[in-house]
C-alpha cells in the first residue's frame, strides 16, 4: 500500500500481539510495503530522483549551495550578487575578447546580460566577443560596430544581447574619474554639466557660424588649444606666444606683436647691407634661430663662437672644403669620421671604430698594427674577415660564435689544437700533429683515432642507426664488417639480409632466452606482420609451432620423438606424395612401393542392368553405396532394392555400374570380397554364392554365382525372375587404377 496519497503511511497489517504466532506472510507483506515506501522516498545521499512536482506548502529550501552549472538551482545570495553575469577580466585579444561567466552558458539568447572588466588593451576597430567558448558575435554601440577606443582599457562594461548574434555595450563608471562614453546624445533644452567633461571626439555646432562658446556676460575662464583657425578678426587685450594665421586684417596696428611666427614666407624687400650687429635689412638685439637652411649670397663672417643645432652640409658633393691648404682649423673635435677616400695624418691615437680603406684598398694597409690595450666589441658587433665578409667572429650576448658565411670550410692550420673548459682543468678535444685526435667526457678520454681506425673507451650509444658500408663477408668470429671479442647485445629486432652463420665450422649455437617467466620463442614475419612462431615446449624440452597471434600449439614435437597435430590435419599438398614406410622391414614378397599416398571416404550410386538391355524395366527404390580408399585399396559397399524388375527380351549378364574407382589394369579381373543376393526364382541349382567380377581397368562389375562342386558362371537374364523385387547387398574389395 505504501503511502495513502496524502503522505500518511500505515502498515497493511496491525501490530502483532505478544504471545501469538506471527505469520510469515504478514511480516513479509509489511516489509514489502515498507520497502515500497522507502523506494518512493527521496534518499538523502542523492541515489533517487524526484519523479513529480513537490508542493512546498509555503516552506522554502535552505542551505542551497552556489549553483555551478546551468542545470543547478540558484540560491538567493548568488542572485543578489548577480554572480552569474559577472565575467571578471575579459580574455582574448583587443578586437576579439572572450568572457567566462560562472556557470558557463550553453547558447546565446536575446536579453542575456553580462558585466566585465576590459583588459589592458584598447580596441582598434570593430570588436567581437565569444562567451563560454561559443561562437564569436559582434559588439555594437547603439546598433553600430565599435570604433577605435570604444572598448577602453581596464574599464567596466555592461553588455546585453539584443539578438543571438549581436551585443549592445555601454561603459559603466567605476570611479569618479572614469569618463561616460555616449555615442549619441540629444538634449532639447538647457543642460548643466558640473564636473569636468572629457570629449573623445570633436565638439561641432549643428549650424555654421550661428552658435557661440559662452556669452558676452558668461565667458570661459581660459581656452587651452593647440591651434585656432579664424575666418574673422581675433580681438584680445593682449597676445603672448606664437601667432599662426591672420594678423591685423582689420587694422595695421594689430601687426605689432611680441612674437611672430608665420607658416608662410616673410619677405623683406629692403636691400640695406649689414656692417655690424645693428645694421642691415633685419637686425635683432637677441639671437637668430633658423630651423632650416640659411642662404647667404655673399661672404658671411661670424665673429665669436658659432653653435650649430643641425648639420653643416655642403651645397655640392665632393666640392667644398673646411679650411684651405694655407688657412687650417686648429683642431677638429668630432665623435666620428666617415671618409670615402684616404685619410692622411702624421699619426693616430685612440680607438679605431669603422671601416678603413672602404674605397681605396691601399688605405687599409698597415705597416705595423700595434694595440697596447684591449679591443672591445659590444654584443652582436662582428669582426669580419675576407673580401666577401667570409668569416665572422662575434658574441650575441649569450654565445660566442666563429662562423663562415660561405660554403667553404673553416680551416685551422696549427701543429696542435686543444679545447678545454673555462677552468682550464678538463680537456674536451686534443689534437697533436701526426698523432691521434682525442675526444673527452668530463676530462676522461673516450674516443681516440688511430692509424687503423678508432678506439671507443666505454659503451658506444646512438639514438640513430649505425651504418657500416664495408661489404666484407664474415667467415669466422674475427672477420666481416663488424666483429667483437665479446658478446653482442641487441635490445630490439635485428635483421640479417644474408645468411646467419653460427659457429663457422666449429661448434656453435643460437640461444633464445625467454627469461624466468617467458617461454623462448622464435617468430617469423612477412611485411612486418607476424605470421607464426616456433617455441620451446615449457617442461618437456620439445618444440611447438603456433599461429601468429596465439599461444596455442598447432604442432608439438616432443623430446621423445612423437609429433602431435593439436588443431589441424597432416595435409599432403602434392599428388603422389604421402607417408613413406621404406624404413620398415620388407616382407617375403617383392616390394614395389612403401609410400602411403592416399586416403579417401565417400559415397557412390550403385546401378544394375543387363549387358543387353532389351525391354527390361528396372526401377530402384533403394540404391546406397559407400567406399573407403586407403592407398590403392578400395573397399566399396552397396545395397540395392528394386520396386520394379521385369524383362522378356533382355539378354546377357547382370551387371553393377557406378563403382567409385576403376579396377587395377594389371589385376586378375576378380574382386576379393563377397556379395550377398536374394533372388526369387533362380533356376540354377546348387549355386549358393554370389560374387562380382571387374575386368582389368574397368569400372563395371559382372555378377557371378557358384556353389559346392559348381564352377563360377555369370548371372544371365534367364536366371532372373521377370517380376517382383530383387535385393542385392555386398562388399567389393579391389585395387584401383
Amino acid at each position: 500500500m505504501a503511502r495513502n496519497g496524502s503522505g500518511t503511511y500505515s502498515n497493511p497489517y496491525p501490530n502483532f500481539v505478544s504471545g501469538t504466532v506471527i505469520s510469515s506472510s504478514e511480516v513479509d507483506a509489511n516489509n514489502s510495503d515498507v520497502a515500497t515506501a522507502l523506494t518512493q522516498s527521496i534518499a538523502v545521499d542523492g541515489q533517487s530522483t524526484v519523479t513529480a512536482s513537490l508542493p512546498m506548502n509555503a516552506n522554502k529550501f535552505t542551505g542551497l549551495a552556489v549553483g555551478a552549472a546551468a542545470t543547478d538551482s540558484l540560491n538567493l545570495g548568488q542572485a543578489q550578487a548577480e554572480a552569474m553575469i559577472w565575467c571578471g577580466t575579459a580574455g582574448g585579444s583587443a578586437n576579439a575578447i572572450t568572457l567566462s561567466p560562472t556557470p558557463a552558458i550553453t547558447a546565446y539568447a536575446a536579453g542575456q546580460r553580462f558585466v566585465w572588466m576590459a583588459s589592458g588593451s584598447v580596441n582598434t576597430g570593430a570588436t567581437t566577443v565569444a562567451i563560454s567558448g561559443l561562437s564569436a558575435i559582434a559588439l555594437q554601440d547603439n546598433g553600430a560596430a565599435l570604433v577605435a577606443g570604444n572598448h577602453a582599457a581596464s574599464k567596466m562594461f555592461l553588455g546585453i544581447l539584443n539578438t543571438t548574434s549581436t551585443m549592445q555595450i555601454m561603459q559603466v563608471q567605476s570611479s569618479g574619474t572614469d569618463p561616460l562614453i555616449i555615442s549619441s546624445l540629444t538634449v532639447s533644452g538647457t543642460s548643466l554639466l558640473t564636473g569636468v567633461t572629457t570629449h573623445g571626439d570633436d565638439v561641432v555646432s549643428d549650424t555654421d557660424s550661428t552658435d557661440d562658446l559662452g556669452t558676452t556676460s558668461v565667458r570661459w575662464a581660459n581656452l587651452f588649444v593647440d591651434g585656432i583657425t579664424a575666418t574673422d578678426q581675433i580681438t584680445a587685450t593682449g597676445f603672448t606666444g606664437t601667432l599662426d594665421g591672420i594678423l591685423g586684417s582689420g587694422a595695421a596696428a594689430a601687426a605689432s606683436v611680441t612674437t611672430l611666427t608665420t607658416s608662410g614666407i616673410a619677405s623683406i624687400d629692403d636691400t640695406t647691407d649689414t656692417t655690424s650687429g645693428t645694421t642691415g635689412s633685419i637686425h635683432t638685439d637677441g639671437g637668430v634661430g633658423v630651423a632650416k637652411a640659411l642662404y647667404v649670397g655673399t661672404t658671411s663672417k661670424l665673429i665669436g663662437v658659432t653653435t650649430h643645432g643641425g648639420n653643416v652640409v655642403s651645397d655640392a658633393d665632393s666640392t667644398d672644403d673646411l679650411g684651405t691648404t694655407t688657412v687650417r682649423w686648429a683642431n677638429l673635435f668630432v665623435d666620428a669620421i666617415t671618409a670615402t677616400d684616404q685619410i692622411t695624418a702624421t699619426g693616430f691615437t685612440g680607438t679605431l671604430d669603422g671601416i678603413i680603406g672602404n674605397v681605396t684598398p691601399a688605405a687599409g694597409t698597415f705597416t705595423t698594427g700595434s694595440f697596447s690595450g684591449t679591443t672591445s666589441h659590444a654584443d652582436n658587433v662582428k669582426s669580419i674577415w675576407g673580401t666577401g665578409n667570409d668569416l665572422e667572429i662575434f658574441n650575441d650576448g649569450t654565445n660566442s660564435t666563429i662562423r663562415t658565411t660561405t660554403a667553404n670550410p673553416l680551416v685551422v692550420k696549427t701543429a696542435g689544437f686543444q679545447l678545454v673548459n673555462a677552468a682550464f682543468n678538463q680537456f674536451g678535444l686534443k689534437f697533436d700533429e701526426g698523432n691521434a685526435v682525442d675526444l673527452y667526457f668530463a676530462g676522461v678520454s673516450k674516443f681516440i683515432t688511430q692509424s687503423t681506425g678508432a678506439t671507443v673507451k666505454g659503451i658506444l650509444t646512438t639514438t640513430g642507426a649505425i651504418s657500416v658500408d664495408d661489404t666484407t663477408d664474415s667467415t669466422s668470429g674475427i672477420t666481416g664488417s663488424i666483429h667483437t671479442d665479446g658478446g653482442l647485445g641487441v635490445a630490439k629486432a635485428a635483421s640479417v639480409d644474408g645468411v646467419l652463420t653460427v659457429g663457422a665450422g666449429v661448434t656453435g649455437q643460437i640461444k633464445i632466452d625467454g627469461g624466468a617467466s617467458t617461454l623462448a620463442r622464435l617468430d617469423w614475419q612477412h611485411a612486418g606482420v607476424s605470421q607464426g612462431f616456433i617455441r620451446l615446449y615449457d617442461t618437456t624440452g620439445g618444440l611447438v609451432i603456433g599461429a601468429a597471434d596465439s599461444s596455442t600449439a598447432h604442432v608439438t614435437i616432443l623430446e621423445s620423438g612423437n609429433t602431435t597435430f593439436n588443431t589441424g590435419n597432416l595435409v599432403i599438398a602434392t599428388s603422389g606424395k604421402g607417408i613413406d614406410f621404406s624404413a620398415t622391414a620388407d616382407g617375403a614378397g617383392t616390394d614395389t612401393s612403401e609410400l602411403l599416398d592416399d586416403y579417401e571416404e565417400g559415397t557412390w550410386t550403385p546401378v544394375i542392368a543387363f549387358s543387353t538391355v532389351g525391354n527390361s524395366s528396372i526401377v530402384l527404390s533403394l540404391a546406397v553405396g559407400t567406399y573407403v580408399k586407403v592407398g590403392a585399396l578400395v573397399t566399396a559397399h552397396y545395397t540395392i532394392r528394386t520396386s520394379t524388375f521385369t524383362h522378356t527380351t533382355a539378354s546377357g549378364s547382370l551387371q553393377l555400374t557406378g563403382v567409385p574407382y576403376s579396377y587395377f589394369a594389371g589385376g586378375a579381373g576378380q574382386n576379393t570380397g563377397n556379395a550377398l543376393a536374394r533372388f526369387g526364382g533362380i533356376t540354377k541349382a546348387n549355386f549358393t554364392q554370389v560374387g562380382l567380377l571387374i575386368p582389368n581397368g574397368g569400372a563395371t562389375a559382372t555378377f557371378s554365382i557358384n556353389g559346392e562342386g559348381q564352377a563360377y558362371t555369370t548371372v544371365a537374364a534367364g536366371d532372373m525372375p521377370s517380376a517382383g523385387t530383387v535385393d542385392l547387398t555386398g562388399t567389393i574389395v579391389y585395387r584401383s587404377v
